[in-house]
Order: structure tokens, then C-alpha cells, then sequence
């Protein structure tokens, strides 16, 4: 039926400057996931605009919820340019995309591969990476469960799997260059590309630049914010060649805004981690990779429970009485918050969003007093 209705369209000529050839991409936006590529000839050529605008309203026609890319080069013909002077036939490649911005936001991931660094959970309940990856999986993702302890991981792929996703589990250290390589390469092997890598590992260490330890400082920089540099280092070429991706880095309020107790190597690192994101959307903008930090605010997750209480007094339900009392909406915030946060900006509907810091603190930053 795509044929007919092109093939049938009203014949246009035009002026051609010789030898020239066209390259149109009506939507460069849309990233397949899967695409389907059609050749055919055209008998009678017609003028850019026309071809154009022909294909993309019998494409709507046809799959309103597509997108296309559409390449015209006229084949060879007569080197001395007329008036009138069109080639005997040109030949048209038509990609369609499916468009997730016509997709509801649930079902926003869907075909696509997403790296979910530090997936597990350190303790009983949802931590970020965890909750993220669950998520993402039931907006229809791909999931690479990736975490230093692989019954964590395991975990997580359960649940995905007992809801009818897919997921596989890689166990890593992602200071470690030797197995981030690894995961990319294991990705690529098994889903043929990569369109999001969800950077979310990090430890919470407490201390000033007197008490706390060097071993600690470096512990804190290879974990959480040379992890960062090494996935973008060997995922961000993939998406380069694929012409699309998105990076989500997880960053924290503490980048920008003392929390309560000393707090020097995490601030440091995550701080670290917002100059990156932004440095990251800027370069690889131009080929289609987004990059954006999300900034948690005081979280309830497995992660601050045993590490911060000493900062509280060392009683885990007063430190949580206290910290709920800190944030305007009178409650911390909890994994879920971070994860819907992370699945807007890693979708299409965010296409236009990169390079951006978001908090989701429940105005925890906006306050003086």
C-alpha cells in the first residue's frame, strides 16, 4: 500500500543542480529500536520537497505512530543541467521508526538496552538501582543488571522476569576497566546495542578532611566517580555509532548544599560526577547522545541506614524522624521517586532535555533556614 500511494502521487519537476545529491532526515529524533528499510524506484522523479512530502503523509497515513528518515539520491544522469532536467529514475531509502513519544510513558523503554549499573539492592527493600531497573523493565527495557555482588543482581532479575521482562545479570566491579569493557562487550554480543546506561553505584562514607582516612577519599573517588568516567569511556562509542543513547548519572544534593554533618569525599565525588554530565551532553550532543544528572535528596533506602546513623546519634528510626522533619514535603523521598525521575529523562519524551541537573528532594535544596 506504500507503494501505491506513492508511486502514484502527482508527478513534480524541478531544477536540479547537477550531479547533486539529496539527503533529507525528516525526524533524526527517533532512535530504532527496530526499523524496517525499504528501496524501491521512483519512475518519475519529483522535486525534493514533493518526494518529502509524499512519503511522510502516506507514511502517517499508515503508521501514525512513526517517524521516518528519508535519503533521496538521484542516480546518474545528463552532466549538462537544464531547466527541466531530472534523471530517468531516482532511487529512495525509507526507514521507519517507531516513535515512544506517541507511547505512554510506561511503556516508553520499550526494545531498548539499558545498563543499569549497581542494580542490586546493599540491604532488605528497594534501593535506587534496583527500583530503576524494575522500571525500566516494565516500560518494556532490556535490562543488564550489573552489580558488584552478583546474588544482588540475581535479585532483581527475578522480579523483572516473574513480571514477563528480560533481564540479564553481569557481576562487576565497575572501578575496574578490565570489567566494564567486559559488560559492554557482553551487551552488545547479546542485544546488538546500548541506549541507556544508568550510572547509579555509590557507598556513603561520612568524615572532614581531618578524620576522614585517605583510604577512604580513594575509595570514595574510584567508586563513585571514576566508575562514572569508565562506562561513559566505553559505552559513549557505541551510542556515538549508533547515532543515539542516553546517560543518566546519579548524582546527589550534597553536590551542591551542606546536609547536616561532614560529608567532604561523597560531596566531592558526586560533585565531580555534574561537572561530567555536562561536559558528556555537550560533546555528544551532536551525535545524538543525551546526558543528564539526576540529584536524589534525602533518600529512605538501604543504602544511608547503616552508614549515616552515627551522623544522627546511631539510632536508625531517629535518624529518620530527623530527616523526614528536614525536607518541606515533611518526608523523605524513596527509590521509586529517583527511579520515575530516571525513566523520564531516559525516554523520548525528555528528547529535547540534556545536560541538566534535576533534583528530586522535595524542596529540600530551595531552603535558607
Amino acid at each position: 500500500m506504500l507503494f501505491k500511494c506513492l508511486t502514484e502521487a502527482e508527478p513534480y519537476r524541478t531544477e536540479y543542480p547537477n550531479g547533486e545529491s539529496w539527503v533529507r532526515h525528516l525526524s533524526h529524533r527517533c532512535r530504532p529500536a527496530c526499523r524496517t528499510g525499504v528501496a524501491f524506484d521512483v519512475d518519475t522523479c519529483r522535486s525534493r520537497v514533493a518526494v518529502a512530502a509524499g512519503i511522510e503523509a502516506a507514511v502517517k497515513r499508515l503508521q501514525p505512530r512513526c517517524a521516518l528518515a528519508c535519503n533521496l539520491h538521484p542516480l546518474p544522469h545528463n552532466k549538462t543541467p537544464t531547466r527541466h532536467a531530472v534523471p530517468d529514475k531516482a532511487s529512495i531509502h525509507l526507514e521507519i521508526y517507531p516513535m515512544s513519544t506517541d507511547l505512554p510513558l510506561g511503556k516508553s523503554m520499550d526494545g531498548k538496552v539499558i545498563i543499569v549499573m549497581g542494580a542490586g539492592s546493599v540491604g532488605e527493600g528497594w534501593g535506587n538501582g534496583k527500583a530503576a531497573a524494575v522500571l525500566y523493565a516494565r516500560a518494556g527495557g532490556k535490562i543488564v543488571a550489573v552489580d558488584r555482588k552478583l546474588s544482588a543482581a540475581e535479585e532483581t532479575r527475578s522480579i523483572i522476569e516473574s513480571e514477563g521482562g528480560e533481564c540479564i545479570t553481569v557481576e562487576a566491579d565497575v572501578s575496574s576497566p578490565e570489567d566494564i569493557q567486559r559488560i559492554v562487550a557482553e551487551t552488545v554480543a547479546r542485544f546488538g546495542r546500548i541506549d541507556v546506561l544508568h550510572n547509579n553505584v555509590g557507598i556513603a562514607e561520612t568524615g572532614g578532611p581531618e578524620d576522614a582516612s585517605i583510604e577512604s577519599w580513594n575509595r570514595l573517588i574510584a567508586i563513585n566517580q571514576t566508575s562514572v568516567f569508565l562506562t561513559c569511556k566505553y559505552v559513549l562509542p557505541v551510542m556515538k555509532a549508533q547515532k543515539s543513547g542516553v546517560v543518566i548519572n546519579i548524582g546527589s544534593i550534597a553536590s551542591r548544599r551542606w546536609i547536616g554533618f561532614p560529608y567532604l569525599g561523597y560531596t566531592a565525588s558526586k560533585a565531580a560526577i555534574v561537572g561530567m554530565t555536562q561536559n558528556i551532553a555537550v560533546e555528544y550532543a551532536p551525535h545524538g547522545v543525551r546526558c543528564n544528572c539526576i540529584l536524589p535528596g534525602l533518600m529512605d533506602t538501604p543504602m544511608i541506614r547503616e552508614p549515616l546513623k552515627a551522623a544522627y546519634g546511631g539510632d536508625i528510626e531517629t535518624m529518620k524522624a530527623k530527616r523526614h522533619a528536614q525536607v518541606p514535603t515533611g518526608r523523605m523521598g524513596d527509590a521509586w521517586d529517583v527511579a520515575y525521575a530516571a525513566l523520564f529523562l531516559a525516554s523520548d519524551h525528555a528528547r529535547y532535555i540534556t545536560g541538566v541537573e534535576l533534583p528530586v528532594d522535595g524542596g529540600l535544596t530551595l531552603k535558607c533556614v
